[in-house]
């Protein structure tokens, strides 16, 4: 199977722990991300190694799906990863965030095989995911400081 890989940058004007804050905890995730109507932690400390997410989305239609994130690397104020099951394939998340003084540089990655599926969905992903950061964006930026975690 092939693997599909996208990339979307965005700058943030606040600073790298509060955006690293909120996008290390994916019970932030229905607050940005159109696609989850809910997200509670079942296991483990918020953002860290080993935690475990149960995720409610909306998928095509008026259907939702049952779905777990479970968290596989978090470097403080860095790096966040996370694999997210229940879906028509698993998909590898990865949150990067750059400091830029006092501003932050968010690069959010999204890898999975999907085969020729993959292929075919995979513009419809890029546009969620530039949607979605934009919104988290407007999300972060339009909160006084500290506020939006």
């Amino acid at each position: 199977m092939g693997v599909t890989l996208i990339e979307v940058k965005k700058e943030i004007t606040k600073p790298v722990e509060e955006v690293f804050a909120f996008v290390s905890d994916p019970a932030h995730d229905p607050k940005w991300r159109q696609d989850v109507l809910s997200a509670e932690l079942i296991a483990g400390e918020p953002g860290k190694v080993g935690a475990s997410y149960r995720h409610e989305v909306k998928m095509i239609g008026r259907r939702t799906m049952q779905g777990s994130v479970e968290v596989t690397e978090s470097r403080p104020n860095d790096l966040f990863a996370c694999r997210v099951s229940g879906g028509p394939f698993p998909v590898d998340l990865t949150f990067k965030v750059e400091n830029l003084g006092g501003r932050s540089g968010l690069t959010v990655s999204v890898r999975f095989e999907g085969g020729a599926m993959g292929k075919i969905v995979a513009p419809k992903i890029r546009r969620e995911v530039e949607r979605d950061v934009t919104t988290l964006k407007e999300l972060l930026e339009a909160d006084p400081p500290g506020g939006a975690a």
